[in-house]
């Protein structure tokens, strides 16, 4: 993979605040499906391509669902990071008997075949366990600001 340097351009005009636009596209090599990070931090995924341009959404965006796992646990607990209206992330599918616990560190699994292994996706606050619920949740925030963020870094593919 390499990393190809891009500015946010700003958010575009949707109103959950759930994508954004960068500077670079297909003749920089960006495609749908590249992974947009800055430094260890998983910041969202590309959605749509022209020629100069590209627009992505942000790991909060409802559209984005994400195979995560925790690291801080010994049986690295596994589960669905799914975006909560360009907010927060909320870690579904997770099995009774697994832990997590508040304060985990969530980071991605790479077994959906779409994000790269071990990019940071948030830090836990809080689970969620209804008793009449066969799985229980976790509630997730970002550890870095996605909104203050201008230059990001897009995971492209080399060239065949």
């Amino acid at each position: 993979r390499n990393l190809t340097l891009a500015d946010i351009m700003g958010n575009a005009q949707d109103l959950t605040g759930s994508s954004f636009v960068l500077d670079k596209g297909s003749s920089h090599g960006v495609k749908v499906g590249d992974n947009v990070i800055r430094g260890n931090y998983l910041i969202g995924i590309i959605r749509e391509v022209s020629t100069q341009r590209s627009l992505a959404d942000f790991i909060t965006s409802p559209s984005s669902l994400i195979a995560v796992r925790d690291i801080d646990v010994s049986n690295r607990t596994e589960g669905i990071a799914e975006g909560q209206h360009g907010s927060s992330i909320t870690m579904k599918r997770i099995l009774p008997n697994e832990e997590i616990k508040r304060g985990d560190t969530i980071v991605t699994s790479g077994k959906d075949g779409i994000y790269l292994p071990g990019l940071i996706v948030g830090k836990v606050t809080d689970i969620v366990e209804v008793p009449t619920e066969p799985l229980k949740s976790a509630y997730m925030e970002t550890m870095i600001d996605l909104n203050k963020q201008t230059k990001v870094f897009i995971l492209t593919s080399p060239a065949l």
